[in-house]
């Protein structure tokens, strides 16, 4: 009996299994850095927004809503609200948030809606409690990895002195 030259059936669906394997394994893989680089943005916007309000609270800047008009309030997305030089009087002479931090460009990386106290569902950086602006607690979600102690897949917590543990 002569032979032909070729593959078997059960040849090509071992090489197909192999090559979905190796695919499966790759997304998976990149996924994972996603995630962690997404995690390790949010640590580094929180960081930075916690340096310029405190250096805002040290010129006796006060933190308002985006038009100006009225303190910040909680429940507030980050780039919803604006650093003003003496007081929320809707003035855009005395909008001096571009001298610390751009509020309104630093948005999380995945996620768009607002934190709530208790909650764990996934969130962007909100202003969870805002009484002036040395003194906040602003919440954030962490996506897929644990990044400088914190816990992946919770809401978050960091106020003037730093993340909350």
């Amino acid at each position: 009996m002569r032979r032909l030259n070729g593959f078997t059936l059960i040849e090509l669906f071992v090489v197909m299994a192999m090559g979905g394997l190796a695919i499966a394994a790759a997304i998976w893989i990149l996924n994972a850095t996603v995630a962690r680089t997404n995690d390790a943005r949010r640590v580094a916007d929180v960081q930075n927004m916690v340096v310029a309000l405190a250096a805002a609270a040290k010129d006796r800047a006060v933190l308002c809503d985006a038009a100006g008009a009225a303190p910040c309030a909680p429940g507030s997305l980050l780039h919803e609200c604006t650093i003003y030089r003496t007081s929320c009087n809707g003035k855009s002479d005395d909008q001096v948030t571009a001298q610390y931090l751009d509020m309104s460009t630093i948005k999380d990386p995945m996620y768009d809606k607002p934190c709530r106290a208790g909650s764990v569902e996934n969130c962007a950086y909100t202003f969870l409690e805002v009484e002036n602006i040395s003194k906040f607690v602003l919440g954030f979600t962490t996506q897929g990895s644990a990044v400088q102690g914190l816990s992946f897949g919770h809401t978050h917590r960091a106020e003037q002195k730093g993340f909350v543990r």
